[in-house]
């Protein structure tokens, strides 16, 4: 299967995205962080292997070890402590169909069109960078 992404988490395990999934190299073995490997779409939140997360444009880490990912939802989606994987920015408005929205509101109300990247800081400020939007949000 063809690896799109990888990512490095804190503590130096490998990830990587493949067949609509994040997998991860802990010890030898191969497991699934996220991802069901289905698409399509099956809510906002979900536990990590049962999300449909359609196709993952970028992963990354926030300095706490939390993984972070871009679908092609035109969401962005991070795995929490509990195993689940929550829409934590971008919503069900696509930017082409809306106009681009949500500044200076909640993050899950915002409209992204086509996000590709996005970069955690220390301070948890996240930047999205929004391709068919031309912005960086």
């Amino acid at each position: 299967p063809n690896i799109t992404e990888i990512a490095f988490s804190p503590d130096g395990t490998l990830h990587f995205v493949s067949v609509g999934r994040v997998w991860k190299l802990v010890n030898d073995s191969l497991d699934v962080a996220a991802g069901s490997g289905r698409p399509g779409f099956n809510g906002e939140s979900a536990p990590a292997a049962d999300l449909n997360l359609g196709a993952i444009v970028d992963i990354a880490f926030t300095p706490s070890g939390q993984l972070l990912i871009v679908d092609g939802y035109n969401r962005l989606r991070r795995l929490d402590p509990d195993g689940l994987v929550r829409t934590i920015a971008g919503s069900a408005r696509p930017a082409a169909a809306t106009g681009l929205t949500g500044d200076g509101g909640p993050a899950t109300e915002a409209s992204l069109s086509g996000p590709r990247q996005v970069f955690p800081f220390r301070d948890g400020t996240l930047w999205i960078r929004d391709l068919a939007g031309r912005h960086l949000r």
